[in-house]
């Protein structure tokens, strides 16, 4: 790893959606699901160069922390948040965009 590159780490909540996202898409279409499994896992890497670089994320949900946000697979949202000085991305949520996830909270 050298000094530009940032150690990515998914939240078990994330993980355990992600996985929720790919068993419904199953029920439909085993390879399709396979494909975006595969398709969110290599965006989740890719937030090791240049984290910062995407836009900001602004949620009732989370209104404490500054995170980022990285559309992928067309339709997914990975949320995340940098910490510059361990040189660390933390992917904190991913939200099928098809969805109000603000609205669940009122």
């Amino acid at each position: 790893m050298n000094e530009r590159e940032y150690q990515v780490e998914v939240s078990r909540a994330s993980a355990r959606k992600l996985a929720a996202h790919v068993a419904f898409l199953s029920r439909v279409n085993n390879a399709a699901a396979w494909r975006l499994h595969n398709e969110i896992l290599e965006d989740i890497r890719s937030l090791k160069d240049y984290p910062s670089s995407y836009a900001y994320y602004a949620s009732k949900r989370f209104p404490e922390r500054k995170l980022h946000k990285k559309v992928s697979a067309k339709r997914y949202l990975i949320v995340f948040a940098i910490e510059e000085s361990n040189k660390l991305v933390t992917v904190v949520d991913i939200q099928d965009c098809r969805q109000d996830t603000d609205k669940k909270l009122a």
